[in-house]
């Protein structure tokens, strides 16, 4: 595991031979582990953080820690990285499928093709002029950040 701004920003060096990867999750300083990911790849996207937790409660500190899993089975876990903590939630979207909008219209176009320039330039959707996504956040926006390439 690599060191961690907070839940939302959990990374972590591979391994040879993973297929995917078990994250585990304990309250800070306890050795009571839970899982709180499977199948998690290191592959699906690029230059940012690899997966992010949204299941915590704020104001908590957390230990994490990942295992390697192929077809032998599953690895010894990683050295945990903690305490973690944050004062609020991160939402993430990849831009992989429409399943952190909240509502959408207008004529969009997932890039699958040159599937490692998509994933490393983030050009995974294009929409013509006027079309929309819309997310939804409970609570209040602290900040936002958008990043175009």
């Amino acid at each position: 595991m690599l060191p961690a701004a907070g839940p939302g920003h959990l990374s972590w060096q591979g391994s040879v031979g993973a297929r995917a990867y078990k994250l585990e999750r304990s309250l800070h300083g306890k050795n009571e582990w839970v899982t709180i990911a499977h199948r998690v790849s290191d592959a699906k996207v690029a230059y940012f953080s690899l997966y992010n937790d949204t299941t915590f409660e704020t104001g908590l500190a957390y230990d994490y820690r990942a295992r390697a899993v192929n077809e032998s089975g599953v690895s010894e876990p990683s050295k945990p990285v903690g305490p973690v903590s944050a004062d609020s939630k991160t939402m993430v979207d990849e831009l992989l499928s429409f399943g952190n909008t909240y509502f959408h219209k207008g004529d969009f176009t997932f890039e699958s093709k040159q599937a490692r320039q998509t994933k490393e330039d983030l050009n995974r959707l294009t929409g013509k002029p006027g079309s929309e996504l819309v997310y939804y956040v409970p609570g209040f926006i602290r900040r936002l950040r958008a990043q175009r390439y």
